[in-house]
């Protein structure tokens, strides 16, 4: 049996269903940097998480690293791989210690055939990716530094932080190559957009690679 959760693809089908697609899985435990999934397998499988955040990587044709996409508990991960059979377009690496159950292709067939609105589930799923995935080539043709940088802390102060004494604290370590790597900046480029979004007042550092997002309404407004 799943945890409660309202995110992703569990939290859409509701607690029953839900369960029903975890059951049909093998359950697996790996530690942090473990590599889930490496660019090029197979798309046979997915994996739903259920504890823990993982990072899906490429490399540009220069060899820099591209950070495409962060996802935590609820969330399915090699989705639509696991559906058209290609080649898996990115790596999928451990943030931290990660607990997921690991669902075949034909697994997800059968639990899709047993009820059509679970398979409508599954396509809002696919839908909701590609959106995402479309809204950040638009973002890469029409906003600066400042504004990408601005829009992918809005993102992680959303769904991944907790409240504390200042704002929002950022739960997954952040350095300025991260999000380097996430936003296609230099290193450089996004140390400034920091500085000016500390100026701002929308974000200050806590200490090596940790975040506080002051006033995330800030962040939104510069990455509009």
């Amino acid at each position: 049996m799943v945890g409660p959760t309202t995110r992703g693809l569990l939290g859409a089908l509701g607690r029953a269903d839900a369960d029903a697609l975890s059951s049909l899985g093998v359950e697996r435990r790996l530690p942090a940097n473990s590599v889930i999934f490496h660019e090029g397998d197979a798309g046979d499988r997915f994996v739903v998480l259920l504890e823990g955040r993982v990072k899906a990587t490429t490399y540009s044709l220069d060899g820099r690293e591209v950070l495409l996409n962060i996802q935590g508990p609820g969330e399915a991960v090699g989705l639509a791989g696991a559906i058209d059979g290609g080649g898996r377009s990115a790596s999928v690496i451990a943030i931290d210690a990660v607990r997921f159950v690991s669902i075949s292709t034909e697994q997800l067939r059968e639990f899709v055939h047993a009820d059509p609105d679970r398979a409508f589930i599954v396509m809002e799923e696919l839908v909701a990716w590609f959106r995402r995935a479309n809204r950040r080539q638009v973002e890469f043709g029409t906003l600066g530094a400042l504004g990408r940088v601005a829009r992918q802390l809005a993102f992680l102060a959303d769904d991944f932080s907790e409240p504390s004494a200042e704002g929002l604290a950022l739960t997954i370590p952040v350095s300025h190559q991260d999000l380097a790597n996430w936003v296609g900046a230099s290193r450089e480029a996004v140390g400034k957009a920091m500085q000016q979004l500390e100026r701002l007042g929308a974000l200050t550092t806590t200490g090596r690679r940790k975040l506080v997002v002051l006033d995330v309404e800030i962040l939104r407004t510069v990455g509009e």
